[in-house]
């Protein structure tokens, strides 16, 4: 467990940088990716999920390319700048160092100069850290810990997503909760939403008598930008389950795995729904049925900054010896993303 440990931290530590070109929306959404037009109107940006947007200029707030981008303005002089910010109607730049300003009005066009487009960094990186901690002292002494890191990390048609979750807690100094998972995935992307992957992913829960569950699993899955208005992920494959107990013998099947991940944006304070369900169901001998979700909103609270609050629950239909069948969690987290 140690090792894993130094694994997670070196990764955290690796993929909070963000490469490549950079959108920050007035809304304070920032979108990540390489930037392939630009003109007064609108701005067309490649994502790390390999899709391209379009977004209008007046809903971007700040531009940052690794591209020169050419600015002409009303007296026809080309001023070549890699960063704007707007302010109103005032668009600031910097080149060479230098800053300047300039009124939008007086822009005749923005261009991106391709022919001097520098080598980009292929490794493009997202997501986020959250972290609640609550202490009572008094008559009673409770402590409640829950922690949770996710990040993609994306190179040409690769993806690497790592998925850790700590939660411990303890009431007058006696453990009344106390898991981990661990979530390692391989995306290999084809087409325009469909990719292959692999799978390993580790749990342990003392209270449920989990003592350490593995499984491997390969399949397929989509993630679509726009269905019926969701940000939607789903997935099918196969995995090989493995968990060893303390109350009952230790078990091993063969499963089918589904996931389906839903996220939608609101206007209203820039306010964020998603829900995330994920199910084992075992193909042979025992007829284990294991699902989990995850159901919350998601509030920016400053530039990178948010709160969110989660409902998680987890099911099993053949849980260990005089254990229930159901557990959840509410829970707020303050967390920043990237």
């Amino acid at each position: 467990m140690k090792k894993k440990k130094y694994i997670f931290l070196i990764t955290l530590f690796f993929c909070i940088t963000v490469y490549g070109d950079s959108l920050v929306l007035t809304n304070g959404d920032i979108i990540s990716g390489d930037i392939l037009n630009i003109s007064t109107e609108e701005v067309s940006i490649e994502t790390i999920y390999d899709e391209k947007i379009v977004i209008p200029f007046n809903l971007i707030s700040e531009l940052k390319s690794e591209n020169s981008i050419i600015l002409i303005n009303n007296l026809n002089q080309n001023i070549v700048v890699n960063n704007l910010k707007k302010m109103d109607n005032i668009i600031y730049f910097n080149r060479d160092e230098e800053f300047g300003k300039i009124e939008k009005s007086k822009i005749n066009s923005l261009n991106l100069e391709i022919s001097s487009k520098k080598e980009k960094n292929l490794i493009k990186s997202s997501g986020n850290i959250g972290i609640n901690y609550f202490q009572n002292s008094g008559n009673t002494n409770t402590k409640k810990f829950i922690g949770d890191f996710y990040n993609e990390t994306s190179i040409d048609k690769n993806r690497l997503i790592i998925n850790f979750k700590n939660n411990e807690a303890s009431d007058n100094n006696l453990k009344t909760a106390s898991n981990w998972d661990l979530n390692l995935k391989y995306d290999y992307i084809f087409g325009d939403t469909w990719y292959a992957f692999l799978n390993n992913s580790f749990e342990k829960d003392t209270f449920r008598d989990i003592d350490l569950r593995e499984s491997y699993g390969v399949g397929l899955g989509n993630r679509n930008e726009e269905f019926l208005n969701f940000k939607t992920t789903y997935e099918l494959g196969f995995s090989n389950v493995k968990t060893k107990h303390n109350l009952i013998s230790n078990k091993n099947f063969n499963a089918a795995i589904w996931l389906l991940n839903l996220e939608k944006s609101f206007s209203l304070f820039n306010l964020k729904f998603f829900h995330k369900n994920n199910g084992i169901q075992e193909i042979n001998g025992n007829n284990q049925l294991i699902v989990k979700s995850n159901t919350g909103l998601k509030l920016p609270i400053l530039k990178n900054i948010y709160l969110s609050y989660e409902l998680q629950v987890d099911w099993e239909k053949k849980p260990s010896s005089n254990k229930k069948k159901t557990d959840k969690i509410n829970y707020f987290t303050l967390g920043y993303e990237w």
